[in-house]
């Protein structure tokens, strides 16, 4: 698969009405969190496949007017919890352990999303791609990201 390849959401399966409805709300808790700070916004979601929207914000910026790598790196991180999640009855513990990202391209001027999914599920490690490009295309970065389910020890 060529990074031009980002599967479109209808390759992947629906989730139940609660399910979806849970991911949507996914970072609006009550309490202060990073997608709150960055107005990060769940815009879709299905059975591992998340696409996150976020309006582009003068704190958003680098001090020369562009998008803040770090917040690139935040969107391509978090689009992927999601798409993990949305296989498991109620929430998981989860962690990144590792994550590769290629930066493409600037963006200063236009509000962007974020897409990730989930290209391979082991019982406790998940390995998953995701892109953050502008609302109308133009690629930011993409990322090889792997996370591991902290599940609960047996015996």
């Amino acid at each position: 698969m060529t990074w031009s390849d980002i599967p479109p959401a209808d390759h992947f399966e629906l989730l139940a009405e609660a399910q979806m409805n849970r991911w949507l709300r996914f970072g609006t808790t009550d309490r202060p969190n990073l997608m709150k700070h960055l107005s990060i916004e769940v815009t879709e979601v299905r059975s591992g496949y998340c696409r996150l929207f976020m309006p582009l914000r003068p704190e958003h910026l680098n001090l020369v007017g562009m998008l803040h790598g770090g917040t690139v790196t935040s969107l391509l991180d978090t689009a992927v919890v999601p798409a993990i999640g949305a296989a498991y009855d109620e929430p998981v513990p989860m962690a990144t352990i590792d994550m590769h990202t290629t930066f493409v391209g600037g963006v200063s001027d236009e509000d962007v999303e974020a897409i990730g999914w989930v290209t391979k599920r082991g019982r406790s490690v998940v390995f998953c791609r995701s892109t953050v490009q502008t609302v109308s295309g133009r690629r930011v970065a993409d990322a090889n990201v792997t996370y591991k389910i902290i599940l609960p020890r047996s015996g």
